[in-house]
């Protein structure tokens, strides 16, 4: 299904792998048309400069869509089936696939997949269904054939893992008690695919919600519909796990923007 805006931390992490943005990038969030193509944030307002780190906290639209026209939709796409995500098609090289405008869309398991990426360190592990199966004498007659492979630097999965846990913690994400989380929302419009694909330190967990004709969701909350399914399923998973607090690895350094018009500067403020 459309993926909405939980898409968007792919498109930051392929920017910041490459080097082409970082987490204090500054982009203009203004009424855009780029060839036709004119987004519009949910809000339907615009809040002037700001960083990539703040654009993802609120899930800017024109942000995401201006980050991914820098990066290249190309990139991104390589990036995401290095993820995992094998539904991607020719017809998804325009910029509205920032917004997770899809041809086919991404099932729920593929989304969680890539999102481990960003829990893991950088690491994409083969996702499998069915780990062993052995005889009454517990000889094996099947073992899944696991695998992993880098996909982001260590440092760009522990940047995105911060901003998805500050999310978490002051944006659209959501959070269980004693353990720290990192998420993202997404919203198609007319509210027909409601999403929160969120990790803790050894778990990450896609939840999806929508009708299976595609027909609108009776919800006056969007997205955090699939939030609230997400906490609920991640407090009885976690109830006899130790609480874990520690695992993000960057502090947040405010920035101090300065310059005019199209000259931006950035001046560590610490």
């Amino acid at each position: 299904r459309q993926p909405g805006s939980s898409i968007k931390p792919i498109v930051y992490a392929t920017g910041i792998d490459l080097g082409i943005i970082t987490e204090s990038s500054v982009f203009l969030d203004e009424p855009i048309d780029i060839n036709g193509y004119a987004p519009k944030n949910y809000s339907r307002n615009h809040s002037g400069y700001m960083t990539v780190r703040d654009a993802i906290k609120v899930s800017n639209n024109i942000v995401a869509v201006k980050a991914a026209q820098k990066i290249g939709t190309k990139n991104i796409i390589n990036y995401a089936k290095e993820m995992g995500i094998t539904t991607l098609t020719n017809h998804d090289y325009g910029l509205s696939m920032a917004l997770g405008g899809l041809y086919k869309g991404i099932s729920p398991y593929e989304m969680a997949s890539a999102y481990g990426v960003l829990a893991n360190g950088g690491l994409h592990v083969s996702p499998y269904y069915i780990e062993k199966i052995t005889d009454r004498f517990d000889a094996v007659l099947y073992k899944s054939n696991q695998f992993s492979n880098r996909v982001l630097k260590q440092e760009t999965a522990d940047t995105m893992a911060d901003m998805l846990i500050y999310n978490g913690l002051y944006g659209t994400g959501t959070n269980v008690s004693g353990f720290q989380c990192g998420g993202k929302t997404g919203t198609t419009d007319s509210f027909r695919d409601l999403w929160y694909v969120g990790f803790v330190e050894d778990t990450v967990t896609a939840v999806w919600v929508g009708n299976s004709d595609n027909t609108k969701i009776n919800s006056s909350t969007g997205s955090a519909t699939a939030s609230k399914v997400w906490r609920e399923y991640m407090t009885e998973y976690l109830k006899n796990k130790t609480p874990q607090t520690q695992y993000t690895r960057f502090e947040y350094v405010p920035v101090t923007i300065y310059g005019e018009g199209d000259d931006i500067y950035l001046a560590d403020s610490s």
